[in-house]
Parts: C-alpha cells; structure tokens; sequence
C-alpha cells in the first residue's frame, strides 16, 4: 500500500493532507518526507537532515491519537465539498465458487472502472463525469463501507456496490470522512451511529450523545 494511504495525516506536525511523491510522501507544511523502508519500516527524512525509522503501526498509531482526519479539510457545516479523483467499479452480480462439481462459495464480479470525481458534502456524496453526467446518493441511501488496501466498497440502496479506488488520495481518509460525515448527518436526525459494517445501523440517540468523533466511531 502507498505511504500515503497509510500515512494521510502527517504525524510530525498533523498537516493534513500530506502529499504524494515518486518515492513515498512529503508534508508540505514541516518539509519532512517519507520512505519506505524494509518490510513495516518508513523512515523519515527532517529538514534539518536528521533520519529516523519508525514502523507503520507507530505512525498510524500517532495519527490516531492526532484524531484523524484533520476538521479543518472538510467543513461539515459548508457547502463547499471535499473530493477526490477516482476509478469506479460495479459489482453488478455474483459468480459461483465451485469445487469438484459442488459449490462451496459465491464472489461479486466487479465491472471495469471508469475514471470520475467523487465529491462528499453534508447531505450526500456524487460521482462525477464531466458536467453532464453525475450520480447523486443522498447519505440515507449508503449502507455500508467497507475499505480495502486501496479502495472503498460503498452499498447503495437500491443500486448496488460501487468500488471505488482512489487515484492520488487515501482511502483510510474517505473512510473517516464518511464515517463522521455519517455520525453528524444521523446525530442531526436525533439517532446514532452504532455499526458502520458489515451493515450501517443507527439507534435513537441518547440525550446525553456529545458532538465527539474519533476515528472509527461516535462517542
């Protein structure tokens, strides 16, 4: 998995988003760069020219504690969306698994990409073709995400799975966006989150719920 699929956030200095590059990934705030290294190892490169080697898991680990995403890419209470561009699949249809005659199992056939901007505000996410042709879903009509090393998986109600695979973006981070952007969209309807897989499930909000998100979750 790209550096920066895992490492969205810088967990130096938190600047978010942190940037792409031919060998790993670079903050554009603190100027420090990423690597990999061998195995779960990144090392880090300082501006000052101080080198360091931290795991995956204690990077992904800072960002957590940082809370994720930072707020301050996608103003929730706007109108001003955040998007990405990105590759989308269809899963239109289920293929059998079969073993010596008998069938031990079904997986989805996943339809060829089309290349399209995926843009989320408040009330509902869009994929975009152009001008032209663009679909809409309400935030009600998703339920269920599901992320994988390089895409998201999102069910549609009534139409379906779309995989979508993120060009130059992380999907860690569309899975918070959309998981917080879920939690406030359900919390301004007096209900809570509770189950983001293997389904989207919400229950009636206690009156005592804060406004307090972290990664994976409301609280």
């Amino acid at each position: 998995m790209p550096i920066e699929h895992l490492l969205y956030r810088c967990p130096g200095c938190g600047h978010d988003p942190i940037m792409a590059t031919p060998r790993g990934a670079w903050c554009e705030s603190c100027y420090t760069s990423f690597e990999q290294g061998n195995s779960s190892v990144v090392i880090a490169n300082f501006p000052d020219g101080k080198i360091e080697e931290y795991s995956v898991n204690t990077l992904m680990s800072t960002i957590e504690k940082l809370g994720g995403i930072s707020r301050d890419i996608f103003n929730h209470n706007g109108e001003k969306p955040y998007e990405a561009h990105v590759k989308v699949s269809r899963g239109n249809n289920h293929k059998s698994v079969r073993w010596k005659g008998r069938v031990i199992g079904f997986f989805e056939h996943i339809t060829e990409h089309q290349v399209a901007i995926l843009k989320l505000k408040k009330d509902y996410l869009t994929l975009a073709w152009g001008e032209q042709n663009s679909l809409v879903w309400p935030l009600e009509n998703l339920t269920a995400i599901q992320i994988s090393s390089k895409a998201i998986q999102i069910n549609i109600r009534g139409k379906g799975l779309y995989q979508i695979e993120f060009v130059s973006d992380s999907p860690r981070r569309w899975e918070d966006l959309l998981q917080c952007t879920l939690y406030r969209f359900y919390k301004n309807q007096g209900q809570r989150v509770i189950a983001f897989q293997p389904r989207i499930i919400t229950e009636t909000s206690p009156p005592q719920d804060t406004d307090a998100y972290r990664t994976g979750q409301g609280t």
